[in-house]
């Protein structure tokens, strides 16, 4: 395990890093990469951004999104890691990050989700913040390293972006005073909540439609659930980084305790996106598949299923840990 102080100290006595997040990124996982980009390089180390799922289209208007590379030729002295404790979820093409690994000095983990053993030779896990964005930010802080308003920009949309923009029960007043100081330091909040939760292209609405006419919801357990299959993306004009925000839209289903979404990947393979309305550990039951995540938010990927044998599977998983309770 490490600290602060630990990852810190690494990034001073080394000079060249490759920076990854997970496969899937949204807000936090390329707000902090590319914060963190910005701070290696005013720092004067070399540093290659790497996320081999590239930047979701909702986010390619953050500062500095157009250098994160599909994949890295070079070799580091350092691989560090964001928003991601587990080694087979890191975005980087797994030929590549082998002969990374097998060439890089360390490796170092930033992370805030559950994890019983962090990839990385340093690991600095704190499953108390709310977002990896605060992480950094308090790295930008004990290195006294400017935020700019690019870096502030960053940093906000990941914080926002874990909080439900503010709105989810992670939301501290930590996180709350961090946000009001990067607005202060250049972060546009209007700007980045229209770009993060507003706007979407006609596919990504008709996508949503779709998932929101099948809503279903065992009011006894207070399970909800929807889902979407391969032809449903074919149909709306969409893709898979369309249903970005469509699972905390279904939290607002009422009479839910847990909900759930569903939906077929491209090789057919089932994502499974928990999210709990109440006291349910949705990470127990995401764990059992072999996912994770948080508490109230946690995913999982099931392979060799049927659609309806992934939601009968989870299902009786969230019901044996409802009788938990």
């Amino acid at each position: 395990m490490g600290s602060l102080k630990d990852v810190a100290k690494v990034i001073v006595e080394n000079h060249s890093f490759v920076i990854t997040c997970h496969i899937h990124p949204e807000g936090d996982g390329i707000g902090s990469m590319l914060a963190l980009m910005y701070m290696l390089n005013e720092l004067g180390k070399r540093c290659e951004a790497v996320c081999s799922d590239g930047v979701p289209t909702i986010l390619r208007f953050l500062p500095g999104s157009e250098h994160i590379k599909l994949d890295c030729e070079c070799e580091c002295d350092v691989i560090i890691a964001l928003d991601v404790s587990r080694k087979d979820r890191l975005a980087i093409p797994p030929s590549s990050l082998e002969r990374l690994i097998e060439g890089a000095c360390l490796t170092v983990c930033i992370d805030h989700h559950i994890v019983e053993q962090p990839f990385g030779d340093v690991a600095w896990v704190d499953k108390s913040m709310p977002a990896t964005g605060l992480m950094i930010y308090k790295l930008f802080k004990h290195m006294a390293v400017d935020v700019t308003p690019q870096v502030a920009t960053c940093l906000y949309t990941a914080i926002a972006t874990d909080t439900g923009a503010f709105r989810f029960e992670n939301t501290t007043h930590e996180c709350l005073s961090v946000a009001a100081e990067l607005v202060k330091s250049g972060a546009d909040p209007a700007l980045i909540a229209h770009y993060v939760f507003e706007r979407r292209h006609e596919g990504a609405l008709r996508l949503w439609g779709r998932a929101l006419a099948r809503i279903r919801l065992e009011r006894r357990s207070g399970i909800a659930w929807t889902w979407l299959k391969r032809k449903d993306f074919e149909a709306a004009g969409a893709n898979d980084e369309d249903t970005e925000g469509l699972d905390n839209l279904l939290r607002g289903v009422e009479g839910a305790k847990v909900v759930v979404l569903f939906r077929e990947l491209r090789d057919m393979s089932i994502k499974v996106s928990l999210r709990s309305l109440s006291e349910i550990d949705v990470a127990k039951v995401a764990g059992q598949f072999g996912g994770g995540g948080h508490i109230k938010s946690s995913g999982c990927i099931l392979k060799g299923v049927t659609l309806q044998e992934a939601i009968s599977l989870i299902k009786k998983a969230l019901r044996r840990e409802m009788r938990w309770h």
